[in-house]
């Protein structure tokens, strides 16, 4: 839905409008808000009309209310290619924000323990009051190919600012553990007399728990179930509650710091992944001793056709070397930006001292913290992990301690590589198991027989995938009997 001027046919009275507010605009009915379906009944006068005309019914209140709230919030949006401001409103919404103990968590929640009202921002970031909620952090970027680090999409991280405290966050995690039956207890195992984490076997506000901990102990009947923490290295609890020992809740904070394999985005969807966090040493600096925050590649630029980020970084210098805040709505009257100084400075490679020939752009944008970290996405499975009982083969997925798939098409790839070594490897470290093989009867029996229960015959050891096993018990119980040739 988008709001529109709702015309009566008389002319309109500016001076009216202008000494209203937005609500009292909205309960007097001169402002109207109208979905998709609603547009194909109605017809649109343009921005600024004064006089009567009965063909129209609605007029435009401004040019970014067309481009939805996220989109709004873009600064010098009218000069990125309109697919960037698409990708734009959704990595906004992945940004992390700063906690509020109003906010409702069910689940794994990502927040920044420190962020900064944006130098450049927009009408709807006030309006919104954004400034109370902010999701970002003003970065000094340089917009220069340095070392090789940050080529396509990579990024290159100060040390200095990350010590410092930049996109620090920490993971909220709710852990619940249900008690079924009026016969389950929560009892105290050898593990939790640990005073430090634990009190009558549940974690204690303030204890620190490590990966693999106990939440709790429910006894249920004859069968025990106990609950682990899983997907954290650590974490701090912070909350428990229980009621009347039916119900317990336990709530754990990880804190997390910026590291290589994160995602960093501007405002404009000019997302990257940090490749490196180099020393300040190392960086590239200023004749004034400037040294970046982030570097990324020049080619973002040309081909995203992202001018906005451009500008924003040439406002935002501005604006941090006077100390004042400036207004980038789109579609607004933005000629003084180009009464500023060029961003473009001489700079010196900080590992070797000489200055770099050309200058380069240097400029202060608006960076979010994506909540795509890799601390919560690296998949590794060790050789002792868990197994299907069934097929004998690695359990898949990440919480469970699985192992990668490795399907039709990847065993292709190594076929037409003519990798089969690595192939072979692959498949014996899934799902070989060593079974016992009659030379005479050809059928596969246990690794426990020494002769075929058949004919007497001596058996010998094979190595077979699980899979075939558990195959051949499907058709035994079919009556079907199989043979390895």
């Amino acid at each position: 839905m988008r709001p529109l001027f709702k015309l009566s046919g008389t002319p309109i009275d500016w001076n009216e409008l202008n000494s209203l507010s937005w609500d009292s605009l909205l309960e007097t009915g001169k402002i109207e808000f109208v979905d998709p379906d609603e547009q194909s009944q109605i017809t649109l006068g343009d921005i600024g009309y004064h006089g009567h005309h009965p063909t129209y019914t609605h007029m435009e209140i401004h040019p970014w209310v067309m481009m939805g709230i996220p989109a709004s919030m873009v600064p010098y949006a009218n000069h990125n290619q309109s697919a960037r401001n698409v990708f734009a409103s959704a990595m906004i919404k992945q940004g992390m924000q700063l906690y509020s103990p109003s906010t409702i968590t069910s689940g794994d929640t990502n927040f920044l323990e420190y962020a900064q009202v944006p130098l450049v921002d927009t009408f709807v970031y006030d309006l919104l009051k954004m400034d109370e909620q902010p999701n970002g952090v003003n970065l000094v970027v340089m917009i220069q190919s340095y070392t090789g680090y940050n080529q396509e999409d990579g990024v290159i991280i100060s040390k200095s600012a990350v010590d410092r405290g930049l996109f620090r966050s920490f993971t909220r995690h709710v852990n619940v553990c249900e008690l079924l039956g009026d016969e389950s207890e929560i009892i105290v195992t050898g593990e939790m007399f640990d005073e430090t984490k634990y009190v009558n076997g549940i974690p204690k506000v303030g204890g620190v728990l490590e990966d693999g901990d106990l939440l709790c102990t429910v006894v249920d009947g004859i069968t025990e179930k106990k609950i682990r923490v899983v997907k954290c290295d650590k974490g701090r609890v912070t909350e428990v509650s229980h009621s009347k020992r039916r119900h317990v809740k336990v709530i754990t904070n990880f804190h997390k710091y910026i590291e290589v394999g994160d995602k960093v985005a501007s405002r404009h969807a000019q997302k990257g992944v940090v490749t490196i966090i180099l020393p300040q040493e190392n960086l590239p600096f200023t004749e004034d001793g400037i040294v970046p925050d982030i570097i990324i590649n020049p080619h973002a630029i040309p081909g995203r056709m992202t001018i906005g980020q451009l500008l924003e970084g040439l406002v935002g210098k501005d604006c941090s070397i006077h100390g004042y805040t400036k207004d980038g709505t789109p579609f607004t009257a933005d000629e003084d930006i180009f009464n500023f100084k060029d961003d473009a400075e001489y700079v010196y490679n900080g590992m070797y001292g000489n200055m770099i020939q050309e200058p380069v752009s240097v400029g202060v944008v608006y960076y979010l913290a994506l909540k795509h970290q890799v601390k919560d996405k690296i998949h590794v499975r060790i050789p002792s992990g868990p197994r299907s009982s069934f097929s004998g083969q690695p359990v898949s997925g990440r919480s469970k301690g699985g192992g990668l798939r490795f399907g039709e098409m990847e065993m292709d790839c190594l076929i037409a590589h003519g990798a089969s070594d690595t192939m072979h490897n692959i498949i014996a470290q899934s799902d070989m198991e060593k079974v016992g093989w009659c030379e005479s009867c050809e059928i596969m029996l246990p690794i426990s027989h020494l002769s075929c229960p058949v004919c007497n015959g001596q058996t010998i050891n094979k190595e077979v995938s699980h899979s075939l096993i558990s195959f051949s018990h499907i058709m035994a119980s079919m009556n079907i009997s199989m043979k390895l040739k």
